[in-house]
């Protein structure tokens, strides 16, 4: 029997052993709640923690706005943060069509800013699931002068995260100037 009792001790050693190692050995992994790869398991972050692409903004309003010549036509974008955090929004503008004889102009962040002006100077600041629409203060409007001329312009507008400029996302508005309907040379 005290043979017996002595293998019985070491299979039991052997056994616990493993098992006390194990216990004093946290759980790596991802340990941040809005990761993909979230661990709730993890009692130590591990660095593996993997992110969605999402973007930060989502920006909708009309993307062709017609109107007479002699009338500064205007575009109302509405910028909404989907995120799960509060971010400093900015404002650039992309001319992809314009005429030298036609002027575009922006207000973002409660300024509006002259002609030649690309990126506003200011930021809103936009908390999770806040949506800005005119006329709201901070809100978007774009600005295109034809000066009674017929002329067509293209320009993309782009919001993005102050802190993190590749978190951008861009909209695209048509301004079409006319004086009237133009004749058709294949209808005469």
């Amino acid at each position: 029997t005290h043979i017996k009792l002595k293998t019985m001790k070491r299979i039991l050693i052997l056994l616990c052993l493993p098992l006390l190692f194990t216990t004093c050995k946290k759980e790596e992994g991802c340990t941040d709640p809005i990761a993909i790869n979230y661990n709730a398991d993890a009692e130590e972050d591990d660095g593996s923690c993997t992110y969605t692409s999402t973007l930060s903004l989502v920006v909708t309003g009309d993307t062709l706005v017609t109107g007479d010549p002699y009338v500064r036509l205007t575009s109302h974008l509405t910028v909404t943060n989907v995120s799960n955090k509060t971010i400093d929004v900015r404002c650039r503008i992309i001319p992809i069509i314009q005429d030298s004889t036609t002027d575009l102009q922006f207000c973002w962040a409660g300024v509006c800013y002259p002609i030649g002006t690309s990126v506003s100077g200011l930021v809103a600041t936009l908390t999770s699931g806040q949506l800005v629409k005119y006329p709201d203060v901070p809100a978007h409007s774009g600005y295109y002068d034809a000066f009674g001329l017929s002329s067509t312009g293209k320009i993309e507008y782009c919001f993005y995260d102050d802190a993190n400029p590749t978190d951008e996302t861009c909209f695209t508005v048509t301004f079409i100037a006319v004086t009237g309907i133009e004749e058709n040379p294949t209808n005469n």
